[in-house]
């Protein structure tokens, strides 16, 4: 029987995780089968988000976010912190495109 601290439903507790930066850009998070739990989005001010469950930025769309939704602090223009739980599967793969003049930087974990 597993060890209650390490595992969830039978899934391991644990996340791997990819912070893209500030760019612009389509990244192949996984290949294959996962679980996409959260995504968090720490700087940029105009820009989009788009998750597909797929090996190349087009297909089955997970989430899609235009940074002008996002909240922002007291600094003007500076985005504030947000994670977004999602704690869904995907079949294909996981991947993530963002684009804009002042992308959105974020961080996925997954497994």
């Amino acid at each position: 029987m597993p060890t209650p601290a390490f595992y969830i439903h039978g899934q391991p507790r644990f996340y791997d995780f990819l912070d893209l930066g500030a760019t612009a850009s389509s990244s192949l998070v996984k290949s294959g089968g996962g679980f996409f739990h959260a995504l968090t989005i720490t700087a940029g001010t105009v820009g989009t988000v788009t998750l597909y469950d797929n090996t190349e930025d087009s297909g089955t769309v997970i989430a899609a976010f235009d940074a002008g939704g996002f909240g922002f602090s007291g600094n003007e223009g500076t985005i504030k912190a947000e994670t977004y739980i999602f704690d869904v599967a995907f079949q294909t793969g996981l991947v993530v495109g963002t684009t804009g003049p002042n992308t959105p930087r974020v961080t996925l974990s997954y497994r």
